[in-house]
């Protein structure tokens, strides 16, 4: 509940509290902490303080005055520290491996995206992007919440192909929404389809060679022995682009060069090992429109709930590190 920060006594910041500043609270339900830092760095690195700081201006209001009168944020404590910290150090100016840390540039990027803070949402983004340890569920769903839309498509063909297992139960709670897992599994599952019908109607072989016979029971043997194991593995299953490739750069035993160049010919013709690729697409254009109907930034919490005041009650809320 909101109202439940207000039952613990805020703290101090040890660090990000410097007096005659400016004085905000987080909305942390189990850490509440006051931060006294200078409205200026706000209103320049921020619109949404911005736009903010020029109404108190022109009111009586006693809010970011005091401890007793805080300016409220919607944030949990290490998600506005690690915001605060980003502006008052700079982006080149991180101990260690920080700047590689991937809560602390989620941090960033949540709170620089709700305050529409264009540095820190650019330096976030641009840190997180090559993250090896950033999973595709966790790319797909901070490129759907923070509009991040170069991550889009290589996190959706990561988690649609059949090699990578579905995201588990957690992650799929925790990232996706309804819509969201349905398109997945639906993609997922007419990519299987496809590779089930074009196995099961192997191209056939037109030969005129003298040993045509020869031929064409090599290449029934090679759909059926060679290929239809690897098709069908349950763990790496290969794609149809894949055996493409395979059938294109491997001798096929049994079989003469003029009839492999004739069956590949015709399987270019019906293209039919491609067609996952149609699907795959398909599911990328539903993913994105989606998503392009989502609210970004400070209108995903306002949405709801409209403008706020600056009380704890009325503030839109507080985000989960997600």
């Amino acid at each position: 509940m909101l109202g439940d920060s207000m039952l613990i006594a805020a703290r101090r910041h040890p660090f990000f509290y410097y007096s005659g500043q400016t004085v905000m609270q987080t909305m942390d339900d189990k850490d509440p902490t006051l931060f006294c830092i200078n409205a200026h760095i706000l209103c320049t690195r921020t619109v949404f303080y911005k736009d903010m700081f020029e109404c108190l201006q022109t009111s009586t209001t006693l809010d970011g005055t005091s401890d007793e009168h805080p300016i409220y944020v919607p944030f949990q404590t290490k998600q506005f520290e690690a915001f605060v910290a980003y502006l008052y150090k700079g982006p080149d100016d991180w101990p260690g491996d920080q700047g590689r840390d991937l809560d602390f540039l989620r941090s960033i990027l949540q709170v620089s995206a709700f305050l529409d803070c264009d540095d820190g949402y650019r330096w976030a983004v641009k840190n997180l992007d090559p993250l090896p340890h950033m999973s595709p569920a966790l790319r797909l769903h901070l490129a759907s919440a923070y509009r991040v839309d170069g991550w889009v498509e290589p996190a959706f063909k990561a988690l649609v192909d059949l090699q990578n297992p579905l995201p588990s139960y957690p992650d799929a709670l925790e990232y996706f929404t309804l819509p969201d897992l349905a398109i997945i599994a639906h993609t997922r599952e007419n990519i299987r389809k496809s590779r089930q019908l074009w196995m099961l109607c192997p191209p056939p072989m037109h030969s005129i060679c003298k040993n045509s016979l020869k031929c064409q029971a090599a290449w029934t043997s090679t759909w059926w022995k060679g290929l239809g194991p690897r098709v069908f593995h349950p763990d790496k299953p290969m794609s149809g682009l894949q055996v493409q490739k395979l059938l294109e750069g491997d001798e096929i035993a049994g079989i003469c060069k003029e009839c492999k160049a004739n069956v590949l010919a015709r399987m270019a013709e019906k293209d039919a090992l491609r067609k996952e690729e149609l699907v795959v697409a398909e599911g990328l254009a539903q993913m994105q429109e989606l998503q392009m109907g989502r609210p970004f930034g400070a209108l995903k919490a306002f949405a709801a709930f409209g403008a706020p005041s600056n009380s704890p009650q009325s503030m839109p809320p507080v985000p989960s590190q997600v």
